[in-house]
């Protein structure tokens, strides 16, 4: 009996022994944009689904996702257009979670070097002290280099976020510029505006020739003022 009782202890021990170690062997933590994703101790990483029962601190963050929400868009946006937006959000936030884990990843080495310093100090081993702390600052300034790549995948979050503000014509253009910086390809979901247009004044420019019979040279806006030239005609023959 006692025997038993003991190895009923040593089994629960075991239990909350390894539950422990899992625990402890991962972190969770929340990018700014409100990204949560679980980090293990072997690099790996997952994301974690946020389960919202009730905010005391008043400084929770939630994923807004802007092609799903309920809104009113102030401008139309067709579905090219919507995919084309969710593949530069997508590309995005995974930029913003990789840059984190690169900070994460720097600031722990540091951690780790400034112990090494400190030991090396207290042994008064001055060239192992002096190689630490040059490679301290090379850390340190892949840190930096590093927060700021973070900080500008979290702002292009941001600016993906607002696309759907932004009438046709700007929208177009800042969805290229965004691709651009995210190097990525949106070609095949979008269409130049401006080439749209074009091809809508050729296609009007075609049906006046026809309409009044004469061969239009130019037409153009200027302002709110629209100037057609026409080729000449001879229109009275005299005798």
């Amino acid at each position: 009996m006692l025997l038993s009782m003991n190895v009923n202890k040593l089994c629960l021990i075991f239990l909350v022994s390894v539950a422990f170690d899992q625990i402890s062997a991962q972190k969770s933590i929340m990018t700014t944009s409100g990204q949560k994703i679980l980090l293990y101790d072997d690099g790996t990483w997952v994301t974690e689904k946020k389960s919202i029962t009730e905010d005391t601190s008043g400084m929770l963050i939630t994923e807004f996702n802007p092609l799903t929400a309920p809104k009113v868009e102030k401008y139309e946006i067709d579905e090219k257009q919507r995919m084309a937006i969710k593949v530069l959000l997508n590309k995005a936030k995974s930029n913003e979670i990789e840059h984190l884990l690169s900070v994460e990843n720097i600031s722990k080495q540091i951690s780790g070097k400034e112990l090494e310093l400190s030991q090396a100090k207290l042994n008064k081993n001055k060239e192992v002290a002096k190689t630490i702390n040059t490679e301290i600052n090379d850390l340190k300034s892949k840190l930096k280099d590093s927060s700021n790549q973070y900080a500008k995948s979290t702002s292009q979050i941001k600016s993906v976020e607002k696309l759907i503000d932004q009438n046709a014509d700007s929208r177009a253009d800042k969805m290229k510029s965004l691709a651009d910086e995210l190097r990525i390809d949106i070609s095949s979901y979008i269409i130049d505006a401006k080439s749209s247009q074009k091809s809508d004044e050729n296609k009007i420019q075609k049906k006046e020739t026809n309409a009044i019979g004469c061969k239009i040279l130019k037409d153009e806006k200027r302002g709110k003022i629209r100037v057609i030239q026409s080729e000449g005609e001879l229109l009275f023959d005299y005798t």
